[in-house]
C-alpha cells in the first residue's frame, strides 16, 4: 500500500526526478490537498514554470498572453498534464475541493480545447459525469458548441487547467455552452 504524503517535504525528498514522478498517485494525497509549494515544485521539476523578477520588459524574455497583456512568468500545464498520473491527481484534488464546497453531483464537465481536455475528463470521472469540450473557432477561441445538447436541467461545471487574470477561455467556454440552443 502506498503511504499518503504527510508533508510537502516528503514529496521533495521522494520524488526528485521526472522518472520518479511517474510513481506519484492519488493515494499519496488521500489525507490532504496538495499545497502551493508542491504545485510549484512539480511544475519546476517538469520545466513547466518560469518566472523572473520585475515587470515584463523588451530586453527580458516574457510571455505574451492571449489577452494581449505581458507576463513575467509562464506556466505550461500541458508539460505536466501529459503525465496521466499527475492529471488524475489534479482532477481528483479539484473534485475533492468542489465537494468541500458542497458540490456532490455534476452532470457535465465542459472545458476549452486543447490543454483542458484531459483535466476536464479526469474531473468528470470523479463525478461520473459526461466530459465534453468546446471547439475553437477560426481565431483559436473556444466558442463552438455543436456536438452535444445539454438539457436545461443539467448541472454543468466549466473546467480549465489554468486560470489567469482575464480567464478568457473559461468565459468563452461558458458563453458557448449557454448559447448552445440559440440561433445568432
Amino acid at each position: 500500500m502506498i503511504a499518503p504524503l504527510k508533508t510537502p517535504e516528503e514529496l521533495f525528498r521522494h520524488f526528485q526526478t521526472v522518472e520518479s514522478l511517474k510513481q506519484l498517485t492519488v493515494r499519496h494525497y488521500l489525507t490532504r490537498q496538495m499545497r502551493k509549494e508542491e504545485f510549484k515544485y512539480l511544475f519546476l521539476l517538469l520545466d513547466a514554470f518560469w518566472m523572473y523578477p520585475g515587470e515584463p520588459r523588451p530586453e527580458q524574455p516574457h510571455a505574451l498572453l492571449k489577452s494581449g497583456e505581458h507576463s513575467n512568468g509562464f506556466i505550461d500545464c500541458l508539460r505536466v498534464l501529459k503525465y496521466t498520473n499527475l492529471c488524475q491527481i489534479f482532477g481528483e484534488l479539484m473534485a475533492r475541493e468542489l465537494r468541500s464546497f458542497g458540490i456532490k453531483y455534476i452532470d457535465w464537465c465542459v472545458g476549452p480545447a486543447y490543454a483542458a481536455i484531459d483535466f476536464t475528463h479526469e474531473v468528470a470521472c470523479c463525478f461520473n459525469a459526461i466530459s465534453a469540450i468546446v471547439e475553437k473557432d477560426e481565431d483559436g477561441n473556444p466558442k463552438i458548441w455543436s456536438r452535444h445538447i445539454i438539457p436545461d436541467s443539467a448541472s454543468v461545471l466549466i473546467t480549465n487547467e489554468l486560470m489567469t487574470t482575464s480567464s478568457g477561455s473559461t468565459y468563452e467556454t461558458k458563453t458557448a455552452v449557454s448559447q448552445q440552443n440559440k440561433v445568432p
